[in-house]
């Protein structure tokens, strides 16, 4: 904040580099003062002898942030001309491709990314994500074992592994990644209904069963998807509750 206050008085004097970390939190935190991201960004280009890697990155990122990833990926690739050993340069052109469906081309940015840095997670995981997007199951999972390893912890990572695994009909795998999640966190709700999904296509009816009804129990009526009461509504069918499922299948 106190950042934000002395550059709204005068860019005069400040050093660029103290100019780009200013540009790349309005980017990061989301706080939408677009035109003032652009101010920042035409004074480094005054003050900036050449347009560097950096420079060209917050370009892109202000483009980006239009959703015209045309020309953000014009500044992305300006930006790995300039420094082509920069891996967080890739990692955009991956996500500006992701945005536009390109997988393919979103998957072989994120490779060279992580080609030049190994160490980068969010590369690695956007990795996963995308493999799994383009039917590679086997190769996102091998992607994900190796995020994990660096990143354990990663609750939400470990619900969109177990969701994207559901997806792929790997029904153990989904389930034995939601029980991941579920000894983390007892009380993730995700988790709670990943298990329920997969129980059920597992064939495990008295188990999911619970699972569903836990959620249900705790969930707010806001986060209730229609799927969650088609499955509670067949959970019901297969005990015989048949009224019960009516009533769930009518919510």
């Amino acid at each position: 904040e106190f950042r934000r206050v002395l550059f709204r008085s005068s860019h005069k004097g400040v050093p660029p580099s103290a100019l780009m970390e200013t540009t790349r939190a309005f980017f990061r935190f989301k706080m939408k003062d677009l035109d003032y991201a652009m101010a920042c960004i035409n004074t480094l280009e005054k003050e900036l002898k050449q347009p560097n890697a950096d420079w060209l990155l917050l370009k892109g990122d202000y483009f980006a942030t239009q959703g015209d990833h045309g020309t953000a990926l014009n500044f992305y690739n300006k930006a790995i001309d300039a420094d082509a050993k920069k891996a967080v340069s890739y990692h955009r052109k991956a996500i500006a491709y992701r945005r536009i469906k390109n997988l393919s081309a979103s998957l072989a940015e994120l490779e060279s990314s992580i080609k030049l840095n190994p160490e980068f997670t969010q590369a690695i995981l956007n990795k996963g994500e995308i493999q799994f997007e383009m039917g590679r199951t086997d190769d996102a999972v091998a992607t994900y074992a190796t995020y994990f390893q660096m990143a354990p912890d990663d609750i939400k990572a470990w619900v969109q592994y177990s969701l994207y695994l559901f997806k792929a009909k790997r029904f153990a795998d989904a389930e034995k990644a939601a029980n991941t999640v579920a000894q983390k966190e007892p009380e993730n709700l995700s988790a709670v209904k990943l298990l329920a999904y997969t129980n059920y296509e597992m064939g495990k009816f008295s188990e999911g069963l619970k699972h569903m009804e836990s959620f249900f129990a705790k969930a707010d009526t806001s986060v209730i998807q229609s799927r969650d009461y088609e499955y509670l509504a067949k959970y019901y069918q297969r005990n015989n509750a048949d009224s019960l499922a009516i009533e769930a299948l009518k919510k």
